[in-house]
């Protein structure tokens, strides 16, 4: 499981006082760079090569700007070309939204999908302990 620390900023508020919901999908991205980094370690955009399919996050409880906060993500189901990532968002000990986002690896020369190789299959297999 990887674990990213967020610091939550005062910009991110919105009229009520709470950290935006449009803020937690950003947040989860960021979460995600260490994944990203096995396919393209440099993060290159020239060479980018996964896509998201789909996205869904569950919102359960408020989410402060003042208080520290955790993503914990994992891998989920792995198939050929594509697996899921499963995320949390900690405050306070509390588990204040959860997400799942199916990325694809996919060829952007030939615009279709492709094989996961062996080597960042393995990897992604060790990420496939689930958030405590």
């Amino acid at each position: 499981m990887l674990r990213h620390k967020i610091e939550p900023r005062s910009s991110e508020t919105n009229a009520t006082g709470h950290i935006d919901h449009a803020v937690i999908p950003v947040w989860f991205e960021l979460a995600r760079t260490p994944i990203y980094k096995l396919f393209n370690p440099d993060l290159s955009f020239a060479t980018w090569n996964t896509v998201i399919r789909s996205m869904t996050i569950d919102y359960l409880g408020q989410v402060f700007h003042e208080k520290m906060t955790e993503v914990k993500t994992c891998v989920g189901e792995i198939k050929n070309t594509s697996f899921t990532v499963m995320q949390e968002l900690w405050q306070a000990g509390t588990k204040v939204a959860q997400g799942a986002t199916v990325i694809v690896y996919f060829d952007y020369q030939n615009h279709r999908k492709q094989a996961i190789p062996r080597t960042v299959r393995e990897k992604l297999l060790a990420l496939q302990q689930q958030p405590d």
